[in-house]
């Protein structure tokens, strides 16, 4: 199963996950790094045999809820898999790239520690929510997957 999209390539993959990690849509350098980046992900040269991969990769696409949710369940069913990995790669490009390395490697412009704590908060109960989203809607398809890919037994005559 390919972990490429067919339709809108990289390019739109880049825009969704984009909006999902800052918010805003990526610039051309961005777009352009995240693409030059594949080359060397660790996903092409050691291909997975997990389909959840490409299932993931492919949720995540749809837009940035749809990221968030794959994101969270990846992050415990498939933590080194391969949307892990693209995230890894985007955000490391966003975090060198203007204007979005200001907002990725500064703390709260406002210094509040109240502020600090609740966003924390939000940020803590949005992966709960999502991660349950993502038992709720991913879960399932994880469980046939593995059935499909699951060794058949031995029958012993």
């Amino acid at each position: 199963m390919s972990a490429e999209p067919v339709p809108g390539g990289l390019e739109q993959e880049c825009e969704v996950l984009s909006r999902y990690l800052t918010g805003h849509p990526p610039t051309a350098y961005v777009v352009r790094k995240y693409i030059d980046g594949h080359e060397a992900i660790p996903f092409r040269r050691y291909p997975s045999a997990d389909p959840l991969d490409a299932a993931l990769a492919m949720f995540a696409r749809r837009g940035s809820i749809s990221a968030r949710i794959a994101d969270a369940y990846a992050r415990l069913a498939r933590p080194h898999g391969i949307l892990r990995q693209k995230l890894t790669l985007l955000l490391a490009v966003l975090e060198n790239a203007p204007p979005h390395y200001r907002e990725l490697t500064s703390g709260s412009p406002h210094g509040s520690l109240v502020r600090a704590l609740l966003e924390t908060t939000w940020s803590l109960a949005s992966f709960a929510g999502a991660l349950a989203a993502g038992v709720l809607i991913l879960g399932p398809l994880h469980f046939i997957l593995s059935l499909r890919s699951a060794p058949s037994p031995r029958s012993t005559s």
